[in-house]
């Protein structure tokens, strides 16, 4: 879950379209970037754990990022 901005923060997702980049855009350069075969945790787990900790700590980074980003479901009224 991603961490929420404090109170006096403004809007991300505002901020970002204000500056005209699209979040969607910007999620599928991201997941691009983290489906790269370089960029995927090793398959051969745990003969370095703070190599493998710092993969996926860097790679969770970016997915809740990815989160804070994107656009929220318009849920309407309940009609």
């Amino acid at each position: 879950m991603a961490i929420p901005s404090p109170a006096q923060f403004t809007d991300l997702r505002q901020h970002l379209h204000a500056a005209g980049i699209d979040s969607a855009h910007l999620s599928f350069t991201l997941e691009q970037y983290l489906g790269k075969e370089e960029n995927m945790p090793k398959q051969d787990l745990f003969l370095d754990p703070v190599d493998d900790h710092q993969a996926w700590s860097f790679r969770e980074a970016i997915n809740e990022f990815m989160e804070m980003t994107q656009e929220k479901e318009d849920v309407g009224n309940g009609d």
